[in-house]
């Protein structure tokens, strides 16, 4: 048997610690790392959707999702150890569990580390945590041991354990995601399923699993360019202004582009931008997304909404003198190209 991974896939590392604990040899189940940019014919056949963990079963034959993959792998004469559970009412309740687990605990670490640079999103993502690590205790009053499964991990360790290595190897990079209490169930269970020497040997110990995180968690290349940029005045700001005009029509096709113009007021010079909404929806979102920008990359803009048609976005720099800057008009770009585009 056979089964299709890729690198760093969550999915995958739970059907690897499964035959992992239970010792399984690559003679009887060996694992194919593919590229699905350039998926195997075989893959294609079995699973035309090209998700992985897929499991081959005999030639062209076999299939596809995480969690059926253990059972099958668990279920047969492989070990005598069975991690989902000795009967069926032990499989059902561990079943129970693993949803339970991904809805109320997983789903909001991985929220945390998909705000992709989302001041906004990030802070109501922390928000939620604690939440989440008190149910967290509560769901491990079931556990009679240094694990769900006591003293070996089991099938509901293995399908949370790859998420929550993501996120302890984020916290790490980014100490601004939260832990739970060191001291309760959950800060206990954390540090068990990281010291766990399988977690170690498929996931934590794996080249190149931390910079796959840290590309995942970093911030979108536009914020960091607005945080880079020059605060120095631009002297021909209209010159600049047909600069990024012209960046913006060239990379905007099929679409309505947003460009910039030149104004002025009695303080001085500052470049705006006109946005029409179709809809009230359309108005909030696009509000919402430039509040999250000025959030994100620390600058901020000055905008009007007329009456949740339009909103006229001015951008300039007060201090230490009125004018317009390099970070001005990166700040303009994100907006144009990737936050109201």
């Amino acid at each position: 048997m056979k089964v299709y991974t890729i690198p760093f896939c969550p999915y995958c590392f739970r059907v690897k610690l499964l035959t992992s604990e239970k010792k399984i040899p690559s003679s009887q189940i060996q694992y194919d790392e593919i590229d699905l940019k350039n998926a195997p014919e075989e893959l294609k056949i079995i699973n035309p959707n090209l998700t992985v963990p897929t499991m081959v079963l005999e030639k062209n034959k076999g299939f596809p999702e995480s969690l059926i993959i253990m059972e099958y792998i668990d279920k047969l004469n492989l070990s005598e150890e069975k991690l989902f559970g000795n009967n069926d009412k032990e499989i059902a309740q561990n079943k129970v569990l693993i949803e339970h687990i991904s809805q109320e605990v997983t789903s909001l670490l991985l929220s945390c580390l998909f705000a992709k640079g989302s001041e906004m999103k990030l802070r109501q993502a922390l928000e939620k945590l604690p939440q989440a690590f008190e149910k967290m205790d509560i769901l491990l009053e079931q556990a009679q041991g240094s694990y769900f499964g006591g003293t070996k991990l089991n099938a509901v360790d293995m399908s949370f354990a790859p998420f929550l290595c993501y996120y302890l190897v984020a916290q790490e990079i980014y100490p601004r995601l939260k832990l739970p209490q060191e001291s309760s169930k959950t800060g206990i269970y954390f540090k068990n399923i990281k010291e766990n020497k399988y977690v170690q040997e498929v996931i934590l110990n794996k080249k190149g699993f931390k910079d796959h995180i840290q590309t995942m968690i970093s911030e979108p290349e536009y914020i960091t360019t607005i945080k880079k940029s020059s605060r120095i005045l631009v002297e021909d700001i209209e010159k600049e202004v047909k600069i990024l005009n012209d960046k913006i029509s060239s990379k905007i096709q099929n679409k309505n582009p947003i460009f910039w113009k030149i104004n002025k007021n009695e303080k001085g010079p500052f470049i705006e931008t006109t946005v029409t909404f179709k809809n009230y929806d359309e108005a909030l979102k696009s509000v919402n997304k430039i509040c999250d920008l000025q959030e994100t990359s620390d600058h901020h803009s000055n905008f009007i909404l007329d009456n949740l048609s339009q909103i006229k976005v001015e951008v300039c720099t007060h201090q230490p003198k009125w004018g317009v800057t390099a970070m001005d008009f990166a700040f303009a770009e994100a907006l144009s190209l990737h936050v109201l585009s």
